[in-house]
């Protein structure tokens, strides 16, 4: 299998979020970690979500899909600002209609 993993550079608070975590759903073969990082600068708080997945080829697309745009529709409601990048290994613009998810390339 494959895994994930985050560096994160220790002038960032950072501790991991389970709140999105794909795994817990049965029958999803994927992996995800996903991190609140945030710094105080003067009088402003950055805080930001980083994650990462890894979804292996061989499971079920459909099922990855729906699982991910709920919990992307859950992150974007939290209002703070994130990136999520991986491996993927599918066209989530061809699998993907759901309004909360948005595609940059």
């Amino acid at each position: 299998m494959g895994g994930v993993d985050i560096f994160v550079n220790n002038t960032w608070e950072c501790s991991k979020i389970d709140e999105y975590n794909v795994m817990k759903y049965n029958d999803v073969t994927a992996e995800n970690v996903l991190v609140q990082i945030t710094k105080q600068l003067k009088n402003i708080t950055l805080k930001y979500i980083v994650g990462g997945i890894n979804r292996y080829s061989n499971g079920n697309i459909d099922l990855f899909t729906n699982v991910l745009e709920c919990n992307l529709c859950k992150f974007r409601q939290s209002n703070t600002a994130g990136i999520i990048a991986g491996e993927i290994n599918t066209d989530l613009i061809v699998n993907t209609m759901n309004t909360c998810v948005q595609i940059i390339m």
